[in-house]
């Protein structure tokens, strides 16, 4: 199946599932103000809307953005979406497929996520990502999963 064919996400009872993908990013402080989402690098008409996840330790923010259509340079924006991320002092980004995701300390546990995180940024700007948009669906791998686990443990 090819990326286009798996990226969507739930919108609102309106426009149900539409085209589109989820960003987030993590942190250890609890006082983490996120940034807003960076719609300059992408196509006119893109929308967002974010969500805050917390516990005792961490805070994850969630980007569900929906595109009318998705950029040309799709894995370009979805890099420089994540650094932008990045920058702003996350501990990590990554975007994941609907239904893939676990909160801490579960987060990146194979077990768990195997299969839906298709794009992560390091703080060191190590991007995996082995898909693209007209190209068969690849996900990181489980010891990627692993390796990104270590980095918020």
């Amino acid at each position: 199946m090819l990326t286009r064919e798996v990226l969507g996400i739930y919108w609102n009872s309106t426009f149900g599932d539409v085209d589109g993908q989820t960003f987030y990013l993590f942190s250890k402080s609890l006082d983490y103000i996120s940034p807003e989402f960076p719609t300059f690098l992408w196509p006119e008409k893109t929308e967002s809307k974010k969500h805050k996840l917390f516990g005792d330790d961490w805070v994850i923010w969630l980007w569900d953005v929906k595109f009318s259509t998705p950029p040309e340079e799709w894995k370009k924006v979805t890099e420089d979406t994540l650094s932008y991320f990045i920058k702003y002092n996350a501990k990590i980004s990554w975007c994941g497929l609907d239904g893939y995701f676990s909160e801490p300390p579960e987060l990146f546990d194979p077990n768990e996520m195997s299969g839906g995180v298709y794009a992560a940024l390091t703080p060191d700007d190590l991007f995996i990502c082995h898909t693209d948009l007209h190209t068969e669906y690849r996900p990181l791998t489980d010891d990627e999963l692993i390796f990104l686990k270590s980095l918020i443990d």
